[in-house]
């Protein structure tokens, strides 16, 4: 299975009364090989076989890809997770932000009390109470969409399972690969460098005990993410290495070189522009067609993320 996210937006919860976005484009194999095809076509055709990016796109252009989407709903779906100043506040995210510097200090503690005496685990913990404590170790814009961008994920693999159950699709759960666009050409950013570093081991660490993902409960032994990806905690429940689903499979590149995130920087530019505007003929034709192929629990498109509410 591949998932190729992009962003939208600048993260900014001041001075702004637009939204955000993470949108991931959910794709099997060989969906993907439609994906390079159209792709390369269409930028043969409109660029010189160049890249080209969603906001320099006409009407015609956009609805083009919009309608490639829609004819191959069944094998690509859209996964999307927004952020909205009409929903979370600057003074919010401040105090999440202290709600999670507090609580990897208590799993430091934890971790001591039980006879934790690693140095290397000791240094993490300082350091992610740091990161989340002080803008100037990461910048509010970085830290909300690390968030976004944690929570999406979940999300999308969840939605893997939900959508993709058949057997039919049991080959596309062998390897997943999840594709990011790089901001910077030589190096991570601090978002990038935050979750790749910071976030995974923990997610992982929650993932032992069981109770992170929903499971699809008919999958058995010889499923290819069964055999792969669970294993058995407490109480003869299963959970997953998220880990290995998602630190060996993640991977931040230049968006030049893949065709995936090409294509989903279109989708997010689009939506995005829908969400801004959603008056305007333009976006609302196209969001319109590719309505269908976005998922959310009860066919609900769109997915907000409220801090108040829960944290990582």
């Amino acid at each position: 299975m591949k998932i190729f996210t992009d962003e939208s937006g600048d993260f900014s919860l001041t001075n702004t009364r637009n939204p955000s976005l993470v949108a991931s484009l959910i794709c099997t194999e060989d969906m993907y090989v439609g994906i390079r095809q159209f792709m390369n076509a269409f930028e043969q055709r409109y660029n010189d076989g160049e890249e080209i990016k969603g906001s320099r796109l006409t009407y015609a252009q956009r609805l083009k890809v919009c309608n490639f989407i829609k004819k191959n709903q069944s094998k690509l779906k859209i996964s999307l997770k927004i952020v909205s100043p009409k929903k979370v506040t600057l003074e919010e995210l401040k105090d999440f932000r202290t709600m999670q510097s507090t609580t990897f200090q208590q799993n430091k503690q934890r971790y001591i009390n039980k006879g934790g005496k690693s140095r290397e685990i000791l240094t993490h913990f300082d350091k992610l109470v740091k990161i989340a404590q002080y803008q100037t170790r990461m910048s509010n814009e970085d830290f909300l969409q690390s968030i976004l961008l944690v929570e999406q994920l979940l999300d999308v693999l969840t939605f893997c399972m939900a959508y993709f159950y058949e057997s039919k699709y049991r080959r596309d759960f062998k390897d997943f690969s999840f594709v990011f666009d790089r901001k910077q050409p030589n190096k991570l950013s601090g978002m990038e460098k935050y979750f790749q570093t910071y976030v995974m081991p923990f997610l992982d660490a929650q993932s032992k005990l069981g109770n992170r993902i929903p499971m699809v409960d008919f999958w058995k032994e010889g499923h290819p993410f069964i055999d792969r990806y669970t294993l058995e905690v407490k109480d003869g429940n299963r959970g997953l290495y998220l880990n290995k689903i998602f630190g060996e499979n993640c991977t931040f590149i230049d968006s030049k070189k893949e065709p995936g995130l090409r294509l989903v920087d279109i989708i997010s530019n689009t939506i995005y522009n829908y969400l801004v505007n959603p008056n305007v003929q333009e976006y609302k034709e196209c969001y319109k067609v590719l309505k269908n192929a976005i998922g959310g629990k009860e066919n609900r498109p769109l997915s907000h993320i409220t801090l108040r509410k829960k944290g990582l």
